[in-house]
């Protein structure tokens, strides 16, 4: 037999042979003893000796052995961007649906497709797969290939939902009487893509009120470029600015700058973000920023996905929602 170390088999993973080979009884017997089935025609003294053995040498049946042996994996797959794992919206948004899900008994996997690397078809036994691009992404069809289980996109109508934003920003900043209008783009390239939808539908909402066209800087990703990024800003006008951040990371920096340069905010230069991340609250001034409340979509899609996985097909048409609130702080 075996040498058994600090409760497991030292020679690596453990099985059902281990654990039939320890107890003394057969495989199609420790099978049956773990099958979680009470009719199972096991004895209940030899079940409980199974369970006794199969823990002690640390037993862990895989999730393709359960799926096969009962057809019902608890596992749910999520395959995103890299771009898209790598703001904290996209994160919050997951740990909530990680949450709905375990209420339903099913655990969330979540991996960042990263050009040139291998997805984990055929490692996983998923129960559905998730994905954050639309159906009308490039991206979606490269991440939805290979799977035998339903793949269905967790973000539907996200490209309005993103967008969507802007529209609440200008409107925040026309309000508060701010005509002069700058859309503040991040300068990495990952998010170049959302950061266009944001951009448009900023021109869209200005020239729909009115006012004049947005110009666009791109902010540096370092604080020591922000210097001369405040210099262009104020540069534009001589009056008052309003500032549409792509996010409040964007924000922040700005809000960062703008006090290495002493330009008074919002007095001279307003700032209004997205995304509300919770360390806008603590700058100073706070930061005014736009968010949407996801909680109602996130059980609608823990609610559809169960549905369909039971066969029942959808049970409701789903899609981001497209009204966001904007949280005045003292950056506006």
């Amino acid at each position: 037999m075996e040498e058994v170390r600090g409760g497991r088999m030292s020679r690596g993973r453990v099985t059902t042979v281990d654990v039939a080979r320890e107890a003394g009884v057969s495989r199609a017997t420790v099978s049956l003893a773990l099958n979680g089935d009470p009719s199972a025609p096991v004895a209940a003294a030899t079940r409980q000796l199974v369970i006794q053995v199969s823990k002690r040498l640390g037993y862990q049946p895989s999730a393709a052995a359960r799926s096969l042996r009962g057809g019902k994996s608890k596992t749910i797959l999520l395959l995103s961007s890299a771009a898209s794992g790598s703001n904290a919206r996209m994160a919050t948004l997951v740990e909530n649906l990680a949450v709905e899900l375990a209420f339903q008994g099913f655990s969330l996997v979540w991996q960042l497709a990263i050009a040139g690397t291998a997805r984990p078809v055929g490692e996983l036994t998923p129960a559905a797969v998730l994905t954050a691009p639309t159906v009308d992404d490039l991206e979606f069809d490269v991440l939805a290939s290979g799977f035998s289980v339903p793949v269905l996109p967790l973000l539907p109508g996200r490209d309005e939902y993103l967008s969507a934003v802007a529209t609440a920003q200008v409107n925040h900043l026309l309000a508060r009487g701010f005509t002069e209008l700058v859309y503040a783009a991040p300068a990495e390239l990952a998010l170049s893509r959302i950061s266009h939808l944001r951009s448009e539908r900023l021109l869209h909402a200005a020239r729909s009120a009115g006012a004049r066209t947005p110009t666009t800087i791109t902010w540096p990703a370092e604080r020591s470029g922000g210097r001369a990024a405040v210099d262009e800003l104020l540069a534009l006008s001589s009056s008052r600015v309003g500032v549409c951040a792509f996010n409040d990371d964007v924000a922040l920096a700005m809000l960062g700058a703008l006090h290495d340069r002493n330009v008074p905010v919002p007095a001279r230069v307003a700032v209004i973000g997205a995304d509300n991340a919770g360390a806008g609250q603590f700058s100073v001034p706070a930061l005014t920023s736009v968010d949407a409340d996801l909680g109602d979509f996130v059980r609608e899609t823990v609610v559809n996905l169960v549905s369909i996985i039971a066969g029942r097909g959808p049970s409701m048409v789903l899609r981001l929602p497209t009204t966001h609130q904007v949280i005045r702080r003292s950056s506006t």
